[in-house]
């Protein structure tokens, strides 16, 4: 699992602006799988329109029970140049080519961010009579949402934090398989 810790506080000041120290974060693994494994983590600054502003990847040991610190985003840099309210960082772990964690960590709280609206698309793909692929789709940063398949008893299986970004583009696949009833 993929996890980030971003220290610092933010405070109010005079006529209720804000003043952040919140300029680094730590990207940290978790591991807790019997075995040792190897992998790779990647991470991506992004700002809200879309736009990459910087990333990097590193290979990992991942070892039964540790958690590490992988690596230190140093963001000064970056605050001289935009706000902390338009800035987040996209983490994820892969093994074996294979994407099994990936979070997004905002370096502002959610409600001081200029988070776009954007409609959601859902395309339905069925895989066999009990079971079906939706494949969520938004032209903008969907960080979280949530679902119904109406008259459906079912259960849906979803990584911790699915959607990708790419670009302009964020999509989040799931299986949705019906419940056999008893």
């Amino acid at each position: 699992m993929v996890s980030a810790h971003v220290p610092g506080d933010e405070q109010t000041t005079i006529g209720n602006y804000r003043k952040s120290t919140m300029d680094e974060a730590h990207l940290y693994t978790v591991y807790d799988a019997p075995t040792p494994a190897n992998g790779v983590m990647q991470w991506d600054l992004m700002h809200i329109d879309g736009s990459r502003l910087g990333g990097g990847s590193k290979r990992v040991v991942l070892r039964p029970g540790e958690s590490v610190k992988q690596k230190t985003l140093d963001l000064h840099k970056l605050f001289k140049k935009t706000s902390h309210d338009d800035v987040y960082v996209r983490i994820a772990l892969e093994i074996d080519s294979e994407r099994v964690s990936e979070d997004t960590v905002f370096l502002a709280s959610p409600r001081f961010m200029h988070l776009p609206r954007g409609k959601v698309r859902c395309k339905v793909r069925m895989q066999d009579e009990c079971t079906a692929e939706l494949t969520f789709s938004s032209p903008v940063l969907q960080h979280r949402f949530a679902f119904d398949v109406g008259g459906v008893d079912y259960r849906a299986i979803i990584s911790l934090n699915c959607i990708r970004t790419n670009r302009r583009r964020s999509r989040s696949n799931c299986d949705v398989r019906r419940r056999r009833r008893r």
